[in-house]
């Protein structure tokens, strides 16, 4: 992600925006320089309600002083009418911005996690990297409250890749989170065995050492370009159910991943992999394009 591209910041009003607004704090301290931030009223509400435009505009300058006492040094507001993910993905694209945050809203006793309708659109149907940010709610003496879960971002980070061009995307991204200082970067590959019945336990050998000199490399590249703690793991089954299990032992914040898989998975439909993260992991997931 470059630092002299914008970061698209769409938002609702409603009680999960400010601790979503949070994480322009953690954007900071990536180099983040620009944030514009869009809320999108359906064109049936601007319709019914006249007054809704502005009042949802002052709202709008209240989120963006918020973001601004975080260091960003541009921080602009833009309140359109339309449907919100095709208005987010038509400004994305159109004003080359380098990552779309948005947040997602977990429901606790359901096992996919609810994205919620306009998150699930942009995922989709977007050709920019998204970051996917946890919000959870909790009733407080007849109250709700809505958090950031993990709190913060950059703390420990999660990369998994299958060395695909896709994976490789992630890196200028992993490159750019180093600045933030977190406390450890995992690089984690699995031999998938769902793509490897085909092969004899020679080819298996052949395949591991492969994949750990290439992690060694990687392992190399990120020391040096400043993380302080650096792991590798390399695991051979279920590439989803691996994954969740390090994330099960390791707790870490923020998983980044490709958007597009090594197996030739069109690119918008998203790899097996990556949406079953989206959905179901319990972090920050960011997946890059």
């Amino acid at each position: 992600m470059a630092e002299d591209r914008c970061v698209l910041f769409p938002v609702e009003v409603a009680e999960s925006t400010e601790p979503l607004l949070s994480i322009g704090e953690d954007l900071a301290t990536i180099g983040v320089k620009e944030i514009r931030v869009l809320h999108v009223v359906n064109t049936v509400d601007a319709v019914s309600a006249p007054d809704l435009m502005e009042q949802r505009r002052s709202t709008l300058r209240h989120y963006r002083d918020q973001l601004k006492e975080f260091g960003i040094q541009k921080v602009t507001g833009e309140v359109v009418i339309g449907t919100p993910w095709v208005e987010i993905v038509r400004r994305a694209s159109g004003e080359a911005c380098s990552l779309v945050v948005m947040g997602s809203h977990g429901k606790g006793l359901l096992e996919r996690v609810f994205l919620g309708s306009q998150t699930e659109n942009v995922l989709h149907h977007g050709d920019t990297s998204l970051l996917v940010v946890r919000l959870r709610f909790k009733g407080l003496e007849g109250c709700v409250s809505c958090y950031l879960s993990p709190e913060r971002l950059f703390t420990r980070i999660l990369y998994a890749t299958d060395f695909s061009e896709g994976a490789r995307r992630c890196i200028p991204f992993l490159e750019q989170v180093a600045a933030a200082g977190p406390d450890s970067i995992s690089i984690a590959h699995v031999q998938d065995i769902r793509h490897l019945g085909y092969a004899s336990d020679q080819q298996l050998s052949m395949l591991e050492r492969q994949a750990q000199a290439e992690l060694e490399t990687l392992r190399d590249h990120f020391r040096a370009v400043g993380y302080r703690k650096v792991e590798t793991r390399l695991t051979r089954g279920n590439a989803i159910s691996e994954l969740f299990r390090f994330i099960s032992e390791n707790q870490p914040t923020l998983l980044v991943v490709g958007a597009k898989g090594s197996y030739g998975i069109v690119e918008r439909a998203l790899g097996g992999v990556s949406d079953t993260m989206v959905h179901r992991a319990p972090l920050h997931v960011a997946i890059i394009r």
